[in-house]
């Protein structure tokens, strides 16, 4: 009988061994998958953050299956290595709750095998009858457990297979040449990402710098968020900027330069940026140089989306927008509603703006190619310019931009 009660906490033990095992190596994986280059990055953006402290010696005791780290930590790791995916998180907190369970059941075996070792050395007494029904109701728990631990360890032991699979897998990629590596990977993996994007309007420039900042992990620095955010918090430049757009001034360069450089301070800009809206002429090119050569973090690359005239003008002149909920809008070619002149999400009218006009949108234009397009030249001439087509659907258009983004940056080093 005690060597029944030894197999059976060894084989609980065993399985949480495989499961914590199995749990390291997919962490392990999803942090070659995420591109990132040093558990020091991690533990520096997790400090940013300031939700859940990662140090770097906790990270390698996690990746490397040495101790199971708690559920917050488990989760703030993941939302790292995955770019901020809930649903990923989900999956982690099952896995992480099914590891601990094993964990627990390994720990009450251990804790069951001392009992019956330091019970079963004492022999009964000649005279002492044995309970027959105890000692079959312990041969069957015993029985179960046996069979439970058994099922579980096969369980665990497929999910360490698929897991090695996939790490033999990522290790073949980062073996391969630099070109196999997926382009966001690369990216990702660079200390600096100080990124302009420029276009016509209306050339997808706001929609690619969501997509592309959560690839890049580097946050969307939007020169229309700043105005808003510096006039809703009444700052100095905020009440400024205000006081010009309601005279319909422009707002002077160094109060839109002064707002920018506070923003670009803040530590979730530490590896860089997607700057929308500004610069728009080659005055605010030299300007917007002269701010970041002064803090030694130049511009590394501008984004340019081209798209035709007659493209812009269908995007714009077709665009309807909800009377009382501007955030709501449709496209007469592109989202059509399903009533016409009815919003379908709260059943207002649509109508076109007038900043949409033919009028306007002509306007646009013109200003762009004889401002913008000079500030491109500029970026172009020191050899920061990549240069991509704005038309196709927005996932064709992203890995676009990240593939024309890894070349200019592999031709630069």
């Amino acid at each position: 009988m005690e060597r029944t009660v030894r197999m059976s906490s060894e084989d609980a033990v065993e399985a949480y061994d495989l499961a914590l095992a199995a749990f390291g190596d997919e962490l392990h994986a999803l942090y070659v998958e995420s591109g990132i280059r040093s558990y020091g990055a991690v533990e520096a953006a997790a400090r940013s953050a300031g939700r859940v402290s990662l140090s770097t010696s906790s990270i390698s005791e996690a990746l490397h299956g040495k101790r199971l780290p708690s559920l917050d930590f488990t989760l703030e790791l993941v939302r790292h290595l995955t770019g901020d995916q809930p649903d990923a998180r989900e999956v982690w907190r099952e896995r992480w709750k099914m590891t601990r369970h094993l964990q627990r059941r390994a720990k009450a075996a251990a804790r069951l095998r001392k009992v019956e070792v330091v019970q079963q050395p004492v022999p009964p007494a000649p005279n002492e009858g044995r309970s027959t029904q105890a000692h079959d109701e312990a041969a069957q728990i015993i029985a179960q457990a046996k069979e439970v631990a058994r099922s579980v360890i096969e369980g665990a032991r497929e999910q360490a297979d698929q897991i090695l699979r996939a790490v033999d897998d990522a290790r073949r990629v980062l073996n391969s040449p630099t070109s196999a590596i997926p382009a966001a990977a690369r990216l990702a993996s660079r200390e600096s990402l100080r990124i302009v994007l420029m276009g016509p309007p209306s050339s997808g420039k706001g929609t690619q710098a969501a997509f592309l900042a959560r690839q890049l992990q580097v946050p969307h620095v939007s020169i229309g968020d700043i105005y808003r955010k510096n006039i809703s918090e009444g700052t100095a430049l905020g009440l400024e900027a205000k006081e010009c757009l309601d005279e319909e001034r422009m707002i002077p360069d160094e109060i839109v330069l002064g707002m920018l450089m506070h923003r670009i301070s803040e530590p979730d800009t530490l590896r860089g940026f997607l700057l929308d809206g500004y610069p728009r002429s080659l005055e605010q090119a030299f300007s917007l140089d002269r701010l970041l050569d002064s803090r030694s973090e130049p511009v590394d690359v501008v984004l340019a989306f081209e798209i035709p005239q007659d493209e812009v003008v269908k995007r714009l002149v077709g665009r309807r927008v909800c009377l009382p909920d501007n955030s709501h809008v449709f496209h007469v070619d592109y989202a059509p509603p399903k009533r016409f002149g009815v919003c379908d999400l709260c059943g207002g009218s649509l109508a076109l703006r007038d900043a949409d006009s033919h009028a306007i949108t002509e306007a646009r234009w013109h200003l762009f190619e004889t401002t913008c397009r000079q500030a491109m030249d500029f970026y172009a001439q020191s050899g920061r310019l990549a240069t991509i087509s704005g038309l196709g659907t927005i996932q064709e258009i992203t890995a676009n931009a990240l593939s024309a983004l890894a070349d200019h940056f592999a031709i630069s080093r």
